[in-house]
């Protein structure tokens, strides 16, 4: 903000000082009140014990896919899952030898997946992954880790 002020003094500054303060921080707390209205409407909407309980199955379907796949044998030479629960996200941990960050540059590059490196970690999304994508995913980390270890 810039005021237009000639021959103020230190009063007149520090009231406007303090006013600007105040504009601020009135607009900045009522940032989330859209954000609160809409969660409002939603919670409150007849239907919506029926649509948590959909995404929450969807979510559930999800978490037990990757499971699932996890399972194969195949895998454990080139990474294992690390301890997760049925949330977001999981990570796997690289084999010996393999880099994290060329690993998930080449599952961009190479087979459109992205992951998130950290050391020989991959930090992976999978809530935002379709049950019927979570094999193919899986895959193509073993194929990229494959690549990298022959």
């Amino acid at each position: 903000m810039t005021y237009g002020i000639k021959g103020g003094d230190a009063s007149l500054y520090g009231a406007l000082e303090s006013k600007t303060a105040g504009a601020i921080r009135g607009n900045i707390a009522n940032a989330a009140n859209i954000s609160q209205s809409l969660l409002m409407e939603a919670y409150t909407h007849p239907d919506y014990e029926n649509q948590k309980a959909d995404k929450y199955n969807i979510m559930k379907q999800r978490y037990d896919e990757v499971k699932r796949v996890l399972q194969n044998e195949a895998y454990k030479p080139y990474f294992k899952a690390l301890p997760y629960n049925s949330g977001y996200f999981m990570c796997i941990e690289l084999a010996e030898g393999l880099d994290g960050e060329k690993t998930r540059k080449l599952l961009i590059e190479k087979y459109g997946i992205g992951v998130i490196a950290f050391d020989n970690l991959l930090r992976i999304a999978f809530s935002a992954v379709a049950e019927s994508n979570i094999q193919p995913l899986f895959e193509g980390i073993y194929m990229a880790c494959k690549e990298f270890k022959e």
